[in-house]
């Protein structure tokens, strides 16, 4: 069996779905992508996509979709989220749908992404996240997903599409 990682006190115990598995088939993580946002006009972010071994183009039925944000944080092997990880392990233990998940970092006002941000929050996170509006979903909806559709078959059913973050 697989044992959850020391820790320190304090921290999150990773269990036995956010660590690798034997037996496992591995998805591949692609990225990080660099995107221009219009109706974050100035902006540019990252954005990384999970591609489960199980996912099949040519089945008809699509992928469902996780939208992560900070996705930077999400996607970090090391890190304290590792929720590709976690997806890949349990598609394969059939407690998830094939999924294909979206991890997009908040936009940063430059013209390409900051390399020395590492784990820290771009420049644009609070306009974007913390604003009473639906441009952040419009930017998603109309813009992102869009892009990622052209290389991957996404459900448009609401009801296998989810949106999640740490906060």
């Amino acid at each position: 069996g697989v044992k959850p990682a020391m820790r320190r006190p304090g921290e999150y115990a990773f269990m036995p779905d956010s660590l690798p598995q034997e037996g496992v088939p591995k998805g591949r993580l692609e990225g990080p992508f660099e995107f221009h946002s219009k109706i974050f006009a100035g902006t540019v972010r990252r954005y990384w996509i999970y591609v489960p071994a199980q996912y099949d183009p040519k089945k008809p039925k699509p992928a469902n979709l996780l939208v992560f944000q900070d996705g930077q944080r999400a996607t970090n092997p090391e890190g304290s989220l590792r929720v590709p990880q976690a997806m890949e392990n349990l598609i394969a233990k059939g407690q998830m749908p094939v999924t294909i998940g979206v991890f997009v970092t908040p936009g940063n006002t430059s013209e390409t992404y900051p390399t020395d941000l590492a784990m820290r929050n771009p420049n644009h996170r609070a306009q974007e996240y913390d604003a009473l509006n639906d441009s952040y979903a419009r930017m998603l909806i109309e813009e992102l997903l869009p892009e990622v559709g052209r290389k991957y078959r996404l459900t448009d059913d609401p009801e296998k599409r989810v949106i999640g973050g740490t906060s």
